[in-house]
């Protein structure tokens, strides 16, 4: 699945293929030349041969004289000699492994060559079935010498064809003799190939994966990294410098979002407290009729909620910058004590509701941050715990360091309706609200401050399933000194608790 639809794979596919077809074409020119190299000297031979054979040739009265021919060329030469009408004039003692009529020349290529004065090449198969090359050249045999015994009636030189043969195993038989070493080889030569591929694919991309890893530092809250321009091959320079510039536009907006989000906040405040001091003015008149007064409690109730919306979008706004590396007050916080107060500012809801909160904490909870917001972060889950737990439910909340001692992990688990697989990574989107949370009150900004609190302390968010299979847990990871710990993560939705 991985060669099939990455970068990576294509690049060994096409490279894997490309050099197998490189090797392929090699090998065919490489056998072709060998075969030729292999023929070549071969067929001069067998000219040289011919020639020797006719040198040693004389005609008397349409015959030949055999006088001044080695008894060797008969015993163990394979040659022939045939008159222009191809009867046979001389046949060697082995030219009867040779199966004429199982062989064909080509006769248009045979007289076109004759007639030009050059020889004639071809391939026979004798009778055990070997390979044979032939030779073939038309001949002019001088008559006998008049000192030698010759006559004076056949003056003229006698026109014979010489054909002189000899077995010949071609390349491909050879090749095909050693077919285990051949197939040994060429799965050799593949490996090699696909390693070689491999290895040029993993440096070819090692530029990629650099600007990959640096690209995922790139966040809404920390949008200042920028792609290494000057250090990457010119061929991701142009893509470098225009991600780079994306960025610069995601950080200018994300920059314009955050100011008009702070602004906006903190212009609504006072105007806000205005007209709450001014509703509760006016209900405070005992002339008022019930009507009106109804009316005047509930515009008062919107103008509470709206002045809550405003100071948890400016208690982002902060967040936002903490996290993209603003520095804020830190003081050292106990945990335990921090989530006991927030038990007791509760307590009232969890009475009402007849909750058991049960409460286990471990020693060396402590850790450095920003007090405030851990309340607030706290407060939020706890109270997100309360308001979706049923009746006479039970609330489990365990605080325990880890064993490096680096951080505290804090979790509360609830026996509510839980949430969905699928929702539970956008429950702390800010403004979200999951199918479980429509009809109760809430502005869906609750676990969005929590992330953005942890995030801000370089700490984890996990959300997974609540005990036994019921309710929902969530667990706060907080590095015990935020200075020292790695760039905090975007929660994450697990399927069992972490704590386990």
């Amino acid at each position: 699945m991985r060669l099939r639809r990455t970068l990576y794979g294509t690049i060994i596919r096409w490279y894997t293929l490309c050099t197998v077809a490189v090797l392929i074409v090699y090998t065919v020119i490489l056998h072709e030349e060998i075969e030729r190299g292999r023929r070549v000297p071969f067929d001069v031979q067998l000219d040289a041969h011919g020639a020797r054979v006719a040198s040693c040739l004389y005609a008397d009265q349409g015959m030949l004289d055999l006088v001044h021919l080695p008894v060797h060329e008969l015993t163990n030469a394979i040659f022939a000699v045939y008159d222009m009408a191809w009867q046979p004039l001389l046949v060697s003692m082995p030219w009867y492994y040779v199966r004429w009529r199982t062989n064909h020349l080509a006769q248009a290529e045979f007289a076109e060559r004759i007639a030009a004065g050059k020889r004639y090449h071809g391939r026979l198969r004798n009778a055990l079935g070997q390979d044979m090359r032939v030779s073939l050249t038309c001949a002019h045999v001088p008559p006998l010498p008049r000192s030698l015994g010759g006559s004076t009636t056949n003056a003229s030189p006698l026109r014979v064809y010489v054909i002189t043969a000899n077995v010949y195993e071609p390349i491909k038989e050879f090749v095909w003799r050693q077919k285990y070493r051949a197939a040994a080889a060429v799965v050799v030569v593949s490996l090699a190939a696909l390693g070689s591929g491999v290895i040029l694919a993993r440096r070819g991309l090692r530029p990629i994966k650099r600007l990959t890893r640096i690209a995922q530092l790139v966040t809404p809250e920390d949008a200042r990294t920028r792609l290494p321009v000057s250090t990457l091959p010119e061929e991701l320079r142009e893509l470098a410098q225009c991600v780079n510039a994306a960025f610069d536009r995601l950080g200018t907006a994300l920059l314009a979002e955050r100011t008009f989000t702070s602004a906006a906040a903190h212009e609504l405040r006072s105007p806000l407290a205005n007209l709450i001091a001014r509703l509760d003015a006016l209900l405070q008149r005992t002339d008022l009729p019930d009507d009106l007064r109804n009316q005047l409690s509930v515009v008062r109730e919107e103008a509470a909620r709206l002045t809550r919306i405003t100071g948890q979008l400016l208690l982002l706004a902060r967040l936002d910058r903490a996290a993209a590396g603003e520095s804020f007050p830190m003081t050292e916080v106990d945990v335990e004590e921090l989530v006991r107060d927030v038990a007791d500012s509760l307590e009232p809801s969890v009475r009402e509701k007849h909750l058991n909160v049960e409460i286990q904490a471990d020693a060396g909870t402590r850790v450095r941050g920003h007090e405030e917001w851990l309340l607030r972060a706290v407060y939020n889950v706890f109270h997100n715990a309360i308001k979706f737990s049923p009746p006479h439910g039970h609330l489990q909340v365990h605080i325990t360091p880890t064993a490096d001692g680096k951080r505290v992990l804090l979790s509360v688990s609830d026996e509510g309706p839980g949430i969905p697989a699928e929702e539970r990574q956008r429950v702390f989107d800010r403004f979200y609200r999951g199918a479980s949370a429509l009809g109760t009150e809430g502005s869906g900004l609750g676990l969005a401050i929590v992330a953005d609190i942890v995030r801000a302390h370089h700490g984890e968010v996990f959300l997974s399933t609540g005990p036994g299979g019921r309710g929902t847990t969530i667990t706060l990871i907080l590095p015990c000194d935020p200075r020292n710990a790695p760039p905090a993560k975007r929660p994450q939705a697990a399927d069992v608790r972490p704590l386990t």
